[in-house]
Order: structure tokens, then sequence, then C-alpha cells
């Protein structure tokens, strides 16, 4: 093989026709031509990171030495399940199906479920802390007989105070 050959060869494009998430590394079928199918090409993901990519979505294959019956897959995507929100430089996340399921905002602001998730996600430990002064309040408490448990109520409310946030600043759900 020529070292044209090889090189016009080092990279292939075509369109993902099956995908087997069954083993260690995705292997997927790739149609290159109209009439050339190659199976069980790997599909190498960034650590850490397992998406199975649907049907007729891209695929970028570069082949080992030039050789195009060495082809390992290194992306696929499907256009049609990209969003379409504009972005700031920075900023971005994981989607599927068109839509976001975690997002980075510019400012770090990660969102859960959607784009601009409105609702804090609650904190373990701010929760915590908040039922902490609410156990510490009922066992301080005094009863007082025949007031119907206003004083009780009363000593509940003062030993608990004002009721903190138990929300991140930083991270937001779509309820």
């Amino acid at each position: 093989m020529s070292v044209y050959a090889k090189i016009r060869g080092m990279v292939l494009d075509g369109l993902l026709k099956l995908a087997d998430t069954t083993k260690k590394a995705i292997s997927v079928q790739v149609e290159v031509d109209d009439d050339y199918v190659d199976d069980g090409i790997p599909l190498l993901q960034t650590q850490g990171v397992r998406f199975r990519p649907p049907a007729d979505a891209e695929v970028v294959m570069l082949c080992i030495n030039g050789d195009p019956a060495r082809p390992v897959a290194i992306m696929a995507v499907h256009r049609d399940t990209c969003p379409t929100d504009d972005i700031e430089e920075g900023e971005g996340g994981l989607y599927y199906g068109g839509g976001w399921l975690a997002f980075v905002a510019e400012d770090g602001t990660v969102s859960l479920g959607a784009k601009a998730a409105t609702a804090k996600a609650a904190v373990d430990t701010l929760v915590e802390a908040e039922l902490d002064k609410i156990r510490s309040a009922i066992a301080g408490a005094a009863a007082t007989p025949n007031d119907g448990g206003a004083a009780f109520k009363a000593a509940i409310l003062a030993a608990w105070g004002t009721r903190g946030s138990v929300g991140s600043d930083k991270v937001k759900v779509e309820p």
C-alpha cells in the first residue's frame, strides 16, 4: 500500500447501523460506503463516560497505520439529538434526545434535568443541621400543664430559630 493510500485511509467516516454494549468496549457496525459495512469496530469513549449512540449517528474512525482493515471509532454523534439552545463559551454538558441531562453554566452552576433548572438541590449536611435543630428543640422544650401545648410550641420555635437554607446555590434540579 502506498504512503498516499495510507494517509488517505487514516480517517474514515460513516453511519452507525448497530451498537453492541454488552462488552467492555462498545462495538459498532458502521456503513462506510453505500456498499460497504464494517462490523465489530471498537468505539472509544472518554474514561468514565459510556453512551450508546443511536442508529444513523455519524461516526469518525481512525485507521491504525492507515489500514482501513483496522479501524477504531473515536466519536459518534446524531445531530438530531443535539440540543439547539444557544450556549456561552465554556458552557455545556451531557445531553440526550435533544435535551440537557446535566448542564454547566458559565458561572459554574450545575443544572440537572434542564439547562436552567429552577429548584435548588438539597445538601445533606444542611438538611441534617436543620433536623438537629428540631431534635434539640424538642428535647429541650418544657411542657406546661393545661396550656394546650402553647409553651411547648413556643419553646421549640424559639430554640429552632430561623430556618436555614438547605439548597445548594451551585446545583439546581428540574422538579
